[in-house]
């Protein structure tokens, strides 16, 4: 059996869960804080929850609170597949899928790796969607992209859009802030006047925080603010500039307050 390497935990630091306990060591994980997830986990793989068993292998896998063992991570991952969690035994299909374990039944990870999507935590939904997106499987990507956005509306719909921009993939990006934009979503106007500024279209994402603005949506005041503060894309409007990012700082900005103490 092969031992998991990158591909491995690409999506599984990510799951969200409704449980509770599990979402708190979700949470606490994300936070780096990886003593109180073993702390909210443990008990409940104690008791046999297979969502906590799962998860377990996180802990296994980063060796921060306990020595690390690849081996335990995968057997905690087959363990938690074959006691019937969705989001484990999806794990299993994709890394056997994707040659980094060996699945002992080929069949049967098959099977798992076309399940419902209904069974799948929303999060585990958008990571899967990622993972075959950028290892060679767009298509099959944005079906699970598409179910994760259909399921958890503009939230994911403008998460996806996010990543896309952070992976430098601006078309994609713009299709789907699009999206989130029909929605009603300020804050996509915002990460879409980002997305211009990455390609180097200043004057299009300045048109695009305005619209932020007349919403009142904050960071596109804060980014305006700083465009006019410092002359970047449109003419210099110092007083302008000052005004909207003092605005936005009395608002609990952080970007408007770190530009005005940097000033």
């Amino acid at each position: 059996m092969k031992i998991f390497v990158q591909l491995g935990l690409i999506f599984w630091a990510f799951i969200g869960a409704a449980n509770a306990g599990i979402k708190e060591g979700v949470i606490a994980f994300h936070q780096g804080d990886h003593v109180s997830a073993f702390n909210e986990w443990a008990p409940l793989y104690e008791q046999g929850d297979v969502e906590a068993t799962f998860r377990m292998a996180l802990i296994y896998y980063y060796g921060r609170v306990v020595d690390q063992d690849l081996e335990k991570v995968v057997d905690l991952v087959f363990e938690a597949a074959n006691a019937g969690s969705a989001n484990a035994q999806l794990a299993v299909a994709i890394a056997n899928e994707f040659n980094v374990v060996e699945a002992p039944d080929q069949e049967l990870a098959k099977a798992w790796a076309n399940q419902p999507v209904d069974k799948l935590d929303l999060d585990v939904m958008v990571e899967v969607g990622w993972v075959y997106q950028y290892y060679g499987k767009p298509n099959k990507g944005g079906d699970y992209l598409i179910a994760a956005a259909e399921r958890g509306g503009v939230t994911v719909t403008r998460e996806i859009g996010w990543r896309y921009y952070n992976a430098d993939s601006l078309v994609n990006s713009i299709k789907w802030l699009n999206k989130a934009i029909e929605m009603g979503d300020a804050e996509s106007l915002y990460w879409m006047g980002k997305v211009f500024e990455k390609d180097g279209s200043m004057y299009q994402a300045i048109d695009w925080w305005k619209k932020g603005v007349e919403q009142g949506e904050n960071n596109s005041q804060a980014a305006l603010g700083a465009a006019y503060f410092t002359g970047k894309g449109v003419s210099l409007k110092k007083k302008k500039g000052l005004e909207l990012l003092q605005k936005d700082a009395k608002q609990g900005n952080q970007k408007a307050i770190q530009l005005l103490a940097a000033q």
